[in-house]
């Protein structure tokens, strides 16, 4: 049904395209409008959640490893190489799972934008409300950007304390 309606064969291709729903009733469109938004909706909790958790684990294993060698606050010097690989590429896992985020959460955010933009469009909305809020001055993606940040603060603070 839903692919019929949004004249879609793979919706992984195309952004909302609404241009044939015109014939639609104004209840229908607006129902049409309210089920996309709340998919788009939904898709953005779980990533964030999912993002959350993943970093989470990261940061635990990132400072698990940092502190592998050390021993009674004395450097173990065998321990030091795969301290060093490990905090790297533990590092680059968590700027990427951001970065990978931020893209991810910035489509489904553009996704919203263009609903509302075709919503406010409509001359016949029969009454109904705005489908979506006014944006905030900084979207729910930008936390990412914030991530990436501290994972580089993290790499380069234990390069400089291995220095010491």
């Amino acid at each position: 049904m839903w692919r019929r309606l949004l004249g879609r064969s793979d919706p992984r291709k195309a952004t909302f395209t609404p241009e044939h729903l015109d014939g639609l009733e104004a209840l229908d469109k607006f129902k049409l409008a309210r089920a996309y938004i709340e998919h788009e909706n939904t898709l953005i909790g779980q990533r964030i959640t999912w993002f959350l958790t993943l970093q989470g684990f990261l940061f635990t294993a990132f400072f698990l490893t940092a502190q592998l060698p050390w021993k009674d606050g004395k450097p173990m010097a065998g321990l030091w190489m795969l301290a060093d690989v490990g905090t790297i590429v533990i590092a680059f896992l968590g700027a990427g799972s951001s970065l990978l985020v931020f893209v991810l959460l910035a489509m489904a955010l553009r996704e919203l934008e263009l609903v509302g933009a075709w919503w406010a469009k409509q001359r016949d909305r029969g009454g109904f409300p705005p489908v979506t809020a006014d944006p905030s001055p900084v979207n729910a993606h930008c936390f990412s950007i914030a991530f990436v940040i501290v994972w580089i603060a993290l790499a380069v603070a234990f390069q400089i304390a291995k220095d010491m």
